[in-house]
């Protein structure tokens, strides 16, 4: 059985009904059998067979050169809730293997959404000192606000005064091979007091202050760069990290020194993100089949897809 793959923003619970309506393209029917209905066959050349749900339930007859359409559905309400950027469910698809489809729609209503939370890198195995500016990346699949970002922290063994780190946003531009901040972008989004000696996770809230807009930036992708703002000479912090070679490389890391260096590495980061609202359009958080988008419905939190991706 084929199916088709619907992808969503993260956490996305959708009170869904999903129904698909097939319409299959004409064929000659010879000696075939055929599922009519009670539909009398002697009075209408052309007759239209409805099957719905479970695509099980079928009554034959022998018939010989008949024009006909088949139409198959699949109705079903339920809660779906889809918890990873980019991942999918799988739906069946009508199993009728004799025919081919022309036609395919299915319609989402009702459709809610709850914060993103991403986690970049969570182990550590080193440091970089922050008298450098170092970024990473995070990616944005849909408009939305930074709502927040956690940054692991740690002082030198010896050296350890409090202080405070700056904290920016970067749009990106695509190299090529690679996404790179841009540094003319820079928008200093808040600040971070480090007053805990040992390794800790500090966390800076920016409510509905930082927003995202991707027609700004390249791949949706966006950098969180940090730098020591003030502290004297006794203040050394480092942003923790681990290595790509340890752990995968999970967003793209630099150090900024009046030109960009890429780093194998990727910062200890968690970011989340908000449409501060929960009722949503399609169009509003991506949702697709198959990379073809869902058409909003207006003035609700509905929307429909169909196998062309026409808008009707």
């Amino acid at each position: 059985m084929k199916n088709l793959k619907l992808k969503a923003f993260r956490k996305i619970g959708i009170l869904s009904t999903l129904f698909f309506i097939l319409i299959m393209s004409n064929f000659a029917l010879n000696d075939t059998n055929v599922v009519f209905n009670e539909v009398d066959r002697n009075v209408n050349p052309r007759i239209y067979i409805i099957e719905s749900s479970s695509y099980q339930s079928n009554s034959s007859s022998d018939v010989t050169n008949v024009s006909g359409y088949l139409h198959q559905a699949y109705s079903n309400s339920t809660i779906t809730k889809i918890t990873e950027i980019n991942s999918s469910i799988e739906v069946p698809a009508p199993n009728a293997t004799n025919y081919l489809s022309s036609y395919v729609n299915i319609s989402a209503t009702n459709i809610v959404v709850s914060n993103h939370s991403e986690t970049i890198e969570s182990s550590t195995s080193a440091g970089r000192n922050l008298q450098n500016l170092y970024a990473a990346s995070f990616v944005s699949q849909t408009e939305c606000y930074l709502s927040n970002t956690s940054v692991s922290i740690e002082k030198d063994l010896i050296q350890q005064d409090d202080g405070t780190l700056s904290v920016y946003l970067f749009n990106s531009t695509w190299t090529g091979s690679a996404s790179e901040p841009v540094i003319g972008s820079s928008q200093n989004i808040g600040t971070i007091t480090v007053d805990i000696d040992t390794e800790t996770w500090y966390n800076i809230s920016f409510g509905d202050s930082v927003f995202l807009n991707n027609s700004e930036t390249e791949n949706n992708t966006w950098f969180i760069g940090l730098q020591k703002n003030t502290g004297g000479f006794n203040f050394v912090p480092y942003w923790r990290y681990e290595s790509d070679a340890s752990n995968g490389d999970n967003s793209y890391s630099y150090i900024y020194t009046g030109s960009l260096t890429s780093l194998a590495v990727d910062f200890a980061t968690k970011i989340s993100l908000s449409l501060n609202k929960s009722q949503v359009k399609p169009s509003e958080i991506s949702l697709d089949i198959n990379n073809t988008a869902f058409h909003d419905i207006s003035d609700s939190n509905s929307g429909f897809w169909n196998k062309t991706g026409d808008a009707g």
